[in-house]
């Protein structure tokens, strides 16, 4: 049951991680291209 829900976990994870991604790619994206700099700051928490 715990290697089950592990892996369930994971599998979340990664589709939770990859749609953060996206919507950041799309959010830089879609900025004017005359705006200020952007500056990004990434964060991980491992807990």
């Amino acid at each position: 049951a715990y290697t089950e829900a592990a892996e369930a976990m994971l599998v979340d994870d990664v589709a939770d991680n990859k749609a953060i991604g996206s919507h950041g790619a799309s959010f830089l994206r879609d900025q004017p291209k005359n705006s200020k700099k952007i500056s990004v700051l990434t964060h991980c928490n491992t807990g």
